[in-house]
């Protein structure tokens, strides 16, 4: 008989509606159907999915480690999975499912589970910002301003991420910062390992999570009226047609920045200062996608 799955649930995740009993009887019983032996746990705090994932690895009696929640959720799953054989799974019950997105996993849970069981094992390329792992997106600015105020709220979902990106526009100042030597001043930077921050905002339209490098979108300062062409352009998948918006790709760089400033990494927030690395970990994660 294979392995069962074990799935790592965070509680807080989703806005769906669905109510935790509820959604732990569903993946139970829809795995008992399409064949398989199942586990579900339920986070408890802040970095508790990762340590359940750490043990999970190391017992080696999983056929696969299940992250159910957002990008959050999965950042934790995933870095205690980093070079390990047993693959990692998504079921998307996020705010955004960023990741999931880009690698074309269902965010319906049945769908989900489906391809959970259909789908292949892919290896597929992490980040580094410093020494704290990120597998859809890191960066500096306005995106990592508005995490800051989504991560302090109850208000989950795209409706609610608008709103808090409306909030910090209001008093948002541009911030400068030195990588690899050049000054710069910026709207927002951002690091990009999959394409987009999640509801399919797309930062970076042409990244890819298998070809070992990291895409770096830098966005210039730009004035009010543009910033609802920004937005549609945003969702529209058009980002680096924008005359304020420019890319490139690279395996490691290093920024500086002399005051504290606020980041994140797959939405969660951060803050750095100083000398700041960040880096691509090509092929060091199995998804199955």
């Amino acid at each position: 008989m294979a392995k069962p799955l074990l799935f790592i649930v965070n509680p807080k995740s989703g806005t769906n509606g669905t109510e935790l009993p509820t959604l732990l009887q569903f993946i139970e019983d829809k795995m008992k159907e399409l064949g398989y032996v199942c586990q579900t746990v339920v986070t408890e705090f802040k970095g508790h999915a990762t340590q359940l994932a750490s043990t999970a690895v190391k017992s080696g009696s999983w056929s696969a480690i299940v992250a159910v929640g957002g990008d959050g959720t999965i950042n934790e799953v995933a870095r205690a999975m980093l070079f390990q054989s047993t693959p990692m799974g998504i079921v998307p019950a996020g705010s955004g499912n960023g990741l999931a997105r880009h690698l074309h996993i269902p965010v319906n849970t049945n769908s989900a589970l489906h391809r959970l069981v259909e789908g292949t094992p892919v290896k597929i390329d992490s980040g580094l910002i410093n020494d704290t792992p990120f597998f859809c997106t890191s960066g500096i600015g306005f995106d990592a301003s508005v995490s800051h105020y989504f991560a302090s709220s109850e208000s989950r979902g795209l409706r609610g991420y608008i709103r808090f990106s409306l909030e910090a526009y209001k008093d948002y100042r541009p911030i400068t910062v030195t990588i690899d030597d050049e000054t710069l001043t910026a709207f927002l930077i951002t690091f990009a390992n999959a394409g987009q921050y999640g509801n399919n905002a797309w930062i970076a339209p042409k990244a890819s999570v298998t070809d070992g490098i990291l895409d770096l979108c830098y966005v210039q300062p730009f004035p009010d009226w543009y910033s609802m062409i920004l937005g549609a352009r945003l969702f529209a998948k058009t980002l680096d047609q924008s005359q304020y918006v420019s890319y490139r790709q690279f395996q490691s760089l290093r920024l500086t920045t002399t005051t504290p400033l606020p980041a994140h990494f797959d939405g969660e927030p951060l803050v750095v200062e100083g000398e700041v690395i960040v880096r691509s970990v090509p092929g060091s994660l199995t998804v199955i996608c």
